[in-house]
């Protein structure tokens, strides 16, 4: 937890890399054999941990 600019890229990076591009990988594992059968649903649920209003001096 810090401040947008001390915050080093590769901690964005490790995060969109499970939380977006996770999901992703997920999806496409599952979408061959969804569109095989001719149906299929995705519900993809995440989570905010946490929620902080940070006020810039």
């Amino acid at each position: 937890m810090g401040s947008l600019e001390e915050t080093p890229l590769a901690d964005f990076a490790a995060c969109m890399e499970t939380n977006y591009f996770g999901a992703l990988r997920c999806i496409q594992a599952v979408l061959p054999a969804m569109r095989q059968r001719g149906k299929g649903t995705i519900v993809n649920i995440t989570l905010m941990a946490s929620r902080a209003t940070l006020e810039a001096e």
